[in-house]
């Protein structure tokens, strides 16, 4: 936690916790409970891309797949409701291929959150629709919660297995200002190496005749290590859908 103390808006907060957090690009579509945050968003348009798309669901996809390509975090903001469940398609996938996605969505005002009035956009329970897909989702209340929440969530997203967040703030919230405390991003702990689990597998392969490699999505960044493996046995390597590009197609 930074001891720099800055008056901002929600959507500021926002804005500046994804900076912080190294996102360069956000894809989205502008509605009426996002207006604060696409305001803060042009604000900082020398630091933050938007790409604006023509569909929820599109903007998710792209935020998966510019995950994937890039290494860096995808994050992508829709309106809440149907802008969210339209995304929900595209956040599942995104799920079930360990890709880092940040969905940013807005609410109905905050007094008449789950009040059942049928305000535009309304579900009964947004954040359990999200919970059904992710299995991180948070609601800041208030402008100073945004940067702990921000980096719970990114947290969340690498710890150590990458997975998907789903955050919501309400629009009055949004352009609610209050003096902000910004948070650093969390350090993200690898998981530990069990040393004799490894002894005990480098047994098993050398003494194999006829070695097989099969790799899924956690070694999607290990591409190296998996070819050096596969010439030091000799071994034929199998990707999953998740992993298909870690190792060449044109590798013999």
């Amino acid at each position: 936690m930074s001891n720099d103390v800055q008056v901002r808006s929600g959507a500021q907060a926002i804005v500046r916790s994804l900076i912080d957090h190294k996102v360069d690009t956000v894809f989205g579509i502008p509605g009426v409970q996002l207006d604060p945050l696409f305001d803060a968003f042009y604000g900082e348009s020398n630091r933050l891309r938007v790409v604006h798309t023509r569909h929820e669901q599109g903007a998710a996809f792209m935020a998966a797949g510019y995950a994937q390509a890039s290494g860096r975090d995808g994050v992508f903001a829709v309106v809440p409701g149907p802008g969210l469940l339209n995304a929900g398609a595209a956040l599942s996938t995104a799920v079930a291929c360990n890709a880092p996605v940040l969905g940013i969505t807005g609410q109905v005002p905050s007094k008449q959150i789950r009040s059942g009035m049928g305000f535009a956009h309304e579900l009964r329970d947004q954040l359990k629709s999200s919970e059904a897909i992710v299995d991180w989702v948070g609601r800041a209340q208030h402008p100073r919660e945004v940067g702990a929440m921000l980096a719970d969530a990114f947290a969340h997203m690498h710890a150590p297995r990458r997975r998907c967040a789903v955050f919501e703030m309400a629009p009055d919230q949004l352009s609610a200002q209050a003096p902000i405390v910004d948070y650093a991003p969390r350090e993200v702990l690898p998981f530990a190496i069990d040393a004799a689990q490894v002894e005990r597998a480098a047994a098993v392969l050398a003494k194999a005749q006829r070695p097989l490699i099969m790799i899924g999505g956690g070694a999607m960044d290990a591409g190296e290590q998996v070819m050096a493996l596969a010439r030091r046995l000799n071994a034929p390597v199998i990707m999953s859908n998740n992993t298909i590009g870690a190792v060449p197609a044109s590798q013999p």
